[in-house]
């Protein structure tokens, strides 16, 4: 039988085997500091053009701000990444710059879809992450009237006047816009007021034209003001003497 003498022996441990857990005199535990980031916001986020054409530029362009004691400083020298969402959910990361000194940034793109565009900060170890809102750019095909003219020129008046162009739609690649209504604009010499004449559709080769009887000297103007698919046209002018 083993005494209560030998167990008690068995598991004495000499006082010098610990560890010295004790504080020094006046001393006392500190814990890890935890660091506190400013906060980083963008004050202002914007995509444009709006409408955009189909693989034209984008600007992107917003400031990137930090509060400090209530204050918003220009965060300045940081990199800024714009991202791109078909869905407002799924985002791509299509360009990046550094900010300059008032925090401001402007880039360029192409674009080729409607879409949502939004600017992104990842943060440091001294500010926050950040991200703007977003900004919706919805997409359309240039247009564009060509070879347009106004004739006879010069022209007697009480004869008759022909107003004729040929529309072009970029989808990509430039084809004639069939079935669109071209408005007919008239401004007599000395005026600064454009009347709208009349409005005629294109053929099916994208060619229109309209006649209209001679009695003063001006501006014969043609414009397609676009659809929910197309950006309007250019707006091309002729100017017809009426003798």
């Amino acid at each position: 039988m083993v005494s209560a003498a030998a167990v008690a022996s068995a598991l004495y441990v000499p006082a010098t085997a610990h560890a010295n857990t004790a504080l020094p005199p006046g001393g006392h535990a500190t814990a890890g500091a935890a660091e506190v980031r400013k906060v980083a916001r963008f004050a202002g986020f914007d995509a444009g053009p709006e409408p955009s054409w189909y693989d034209g530029w984008r600007r992107l362009s917003g400031r990137l701000v930090a509060d400090v004691d209530g204050v918003a400083y220009g965060l300045a020298g940081v990199r800024v990444f714009v991202e791109f969402s078909t869905n407002g959910t799924d985002w791509t990361r299509v360009t990046s710059q550094t900010t300059s000194a008032d925090g401001t940034f402007d880039m360029t793109t192409v674009g080729t879809e409607d879409g949502y565009w939004r600017a992104q900060y990842p943060g440091n170890n001294e500010y926050t992450p950040a991200v703007s809102g977003s900004d919706y750019v919805d997409v359309k095909y240039r247009t564009s009237i060509q070879y347009y003219n106004a004739s006879p020129e010069p022209v007697k008046k009480g004869a008759y006047i022909t107003v004729k162009g040929l529309l072009y739609r970029y989808m990509p690649a430039g084809k004639p816009g069939p079935g669109a209504n071209i408005h007919i604009y008239f401004r007599p010499k000395g005026s600064s007021t454009w009347t709208k004449m009349a409005i005629t559709k294109t053929a099916t080769n994208g060619w229109f034209n309209k006649k209209f009887k001679a009695s003063q000297d001006g501006t014969w103007l043609a414009r397609y003001w676009g659809s929910s698919t197309y950006v309007g046209s250019n707006q091309p002018a002729d100017y017809v003497d009426v003798r």
